[in-house]
């Protein structure tokens, strides 16, 4: 193991785009992080990224305004 990496660790979280497209996001920190905290928000975060890049999701007012989805 590299000298530099010893008192480190990595919390990771996936997320997926669609079409076959998935990704991982990590963070690497001190071995005495907030574990808590930080898998709350990369999960956020992987979230966000999945319904912000993922497929057959509309941005809020996306519709035109009639109820009926956009092809």
């Amino acid at each position: 193991m590299n000298e530099a990496l010893k008192d480190t660790s990595v919390v990771m979280a996936s997320y997926d785009i669609g079409d076959n497209m998935r990704g991982v996001i990590g963070v690497v920190g001190p071995t005495r992080m907030d574990y808590a905290k930080v898998t709350a928000r990369l999960s956020y975060f992987a979230d966000s990224l999945t319904r912000m890049f993922g497929k057959g999701e509309l941005p809020a007012g996306g519709d035109g305004g009639d109820g009926q989805d956009q092809e």
